[in-house]
């Protein structure tokens, strides 16, 4: 499932070169969005955009804080997510 929020996130990532100054802002706002009426799906792929900017522009732990949310905290995983976030 795919909102508003991914692909005009998506769109400032796909220019040449890619500007993720404009792109982290929208992801931002498809999240809160996103995570304000309960569409699990869309704030993981939000996460997952987020988590491309940050690599893109070299900020690998806001990126691993993003991806690791996408992966334990919107899958249910919620045990792992607290271990990542007790290491």
């Amino acid at each position: 499932m795919r909102g508003v929020g991914t692909p005009v996130g998506e769109i400032p990532l796909h220019r040449d070169p890619p500007d993720a100054e404009t792109a982290e802002p929208r992801y931002g706002e498809g999240l809160a969005l996103a995570a304000q009426c309960g569409m699990h799906p869309l704030v993981a792929c939000c996460h997952l955009g987020l988590g491309t900017v940050f690599c893109r522009t070299r900020e690998l732990e806001t990126a691993s804080v993003n991806l690791t949310a996408l992966v334990f905290g919107e899958m249910g995983m919620r045990f792992w997510l607290e271990q990542e976030k007790q290491s």
